[in-house]
């Protein structure tokens, strides 16, 4: 019997190299509370998260927000306008943008 078979004695474990793939939506002003109601909106106009913030996403939220409405799009996906327009600006805006550049900055 070896010792680490014992009682009370631990036995080693070997890490599993585990390997992440970045979620896109991290890259965006989308809160990760909101990333499944995201993944439902670009289901819903057959968007994919590479075509954040391209012209195709822009493209694809206004033809929707044409047709339906932001109101009846936002009852479609059971959250509310404001909610999803925060949504619709993290989809569309480029990578890199810092909203933070929007705003005076201090002496």
């Amino acid at each position: 019997r070896r010792s680490s078979d014992l009682p009370g004695k631990k036995k080693g474990k070997i890490a599993a190299a585990s390997v992440q793939v970045p979620n896109p939506l991290d890259q965006t002003c989308i809160h990760p509370e909101s990333y499944d109601l995201a993944m439902r909106f670009l289901t819903l106009i057959d968007g994919r998260t590479s075509d954040i913030g391209m012209p195709e996403m822009q493209n694809r939220v206004n033809a929707i927000i044409r047709s339906e409405g932001l109101e009846g799009v936002a009852q479609k996906l059971k959250t509310t306008g404001p909610t999803l327009q925060l949504i619709l600006d993290g989809l569309c805006q480029h990578e890199g943008y810092d909203i933070r550049t929007e705003f005076h900055k201090p002496d």
